[in-house]
């Protein structure tokens, strides 16, 4: 028997709700205004900060700021509140701003000089910016801040949150028919991915390993792994693709985007933004070459092969 009283319910879905739920109407729609002006409106960080402010001096002329919870002033504090953090599905990597090679933020803070380690590279990886100047010795402080970074999204973590959404999966195909059909004739018209010879043929279960000639071929990796991929409730099968785009007017900067789309998805819904994965936003301003190209895709390429080979659980 639940002896709590009847407020214990309340007080139960308040600590499951966003921290932004435990302020009072005016206060989380002055949240709400603010974060959308943010990210899906033209205001930068200091302008959402601002509005802010301005609301909440607004809301205590009122007579309405609650004391407790303290009222969030930042777009950055604000944003933590409603749950849009996304540091933990975002990585920002430091690389160079010629070759793209990776570093860390540790390997930075080690580095002699801002000079890109790879032979004959004249890349530099980060800059430095003054902080402040220490009271004690007079000396000033500087700061080591990365000159580019490339902003990668795993793809574990996002397969995790599309399978956690009931519409995603109501979407998906039963590839369960799809082993046992007939192979179309040259002259069917296909409509889709789905009706291509390779599409029975994509397997999981196995493992890449280099034959003593030097070959590269797949076995299975335990007896009687090998498994056609439609054979699964839920076999995701991906498509990488890579797009280039100009974000500046009047003068030449090109970007890079490299996003996943799902193929199990009827085509109807299958390139919705909100189906579809961004892995990485390769900066600008030129193109990178190919040798360049694959050492970006790198974390990509590391991510879908422990995908591949690891049982991803949702």
């Amino acid at each position: 028997m639940n002896h709590a009283g009847p407020g214990a319910d309340n007080e139960d879905l308040l600590q499951e709700l966003v921290p932004a739920f435990q302020q009072t109407p005016p206060v989380r729609l002055l949240y709400l205004q603010a974060a959308i002006a943010h990210i899906i409106g033209s205001s930068t960080v200091a302008e959402a900060t601002n509005q802010i402010q301005d609301g909440l001096d607004l809301i205590e002329l009122c007579g309405a700021l609650p004391t407790f919870p303290i009222p969030r002033r930042s777009i950055i504090t604000v944003k933590k509140h409603l749950g849009l953090q996304t540091d933990d599905y975002v990585l920002r990597i430091p690389i160079c701003d010629v070759c793209y090679k990776r570093y860390s933020l540790n390997d930075i803070q080690k580095l002699d000089t801002p000079i890109c380690t790879v032979s004959r590279c004249k890349g530099n990886v980060y800059r430095t910016k003054r902080e402040h100047t220490d009271p004690a010795t007079g000396e000033d402080r500087f700061k080591r801040i990365p000159v580019k970074v490339l902003v990668y999204c795993p793809i574990i973590k996002a397969v995790q949150r599309f399978l956690l959404r009931s519409i995603f999966v109501s979407n998906l195909r039963d590839t369960s028919q799809d082993i046992d059909r007939t192979e179309l004739s040259d002259d069917n018209l296909m409509h889709d991915i789905h009706d291509g010879a390779e599409w029975t043929k994509l397997e999981v279960g196995l493992k890449r390993v280099c034959l003593p000639d030097g070959n590269i071929t797949d076995i299975e990796e335990s007896p009687g792994s090998r498994r056609p991929l439609v054979c699964y409730d839920v076999g995701l099968s991906m498509t990488l693709n890579i797009d280039w785009f100009g974000i500046t007017e009047g003068r030449p900067h090109s970007s890079g985007a490299v996003y996943i789309s799902f193929n199990n998805l009827h085509r109807s819904v299958r390139y919705l933004t909100h189906n579809v994965h961004l892995a990485l936003v390769i900066p600008g301003p030129k193109e990178p070459s190919l040798e360049n190209l694959i050492r970006l895709l790198g974390p990509s390429f590391q991510c879908s092969v422990q995908f591949f080979f690891c049982c991803v659980t949702y």
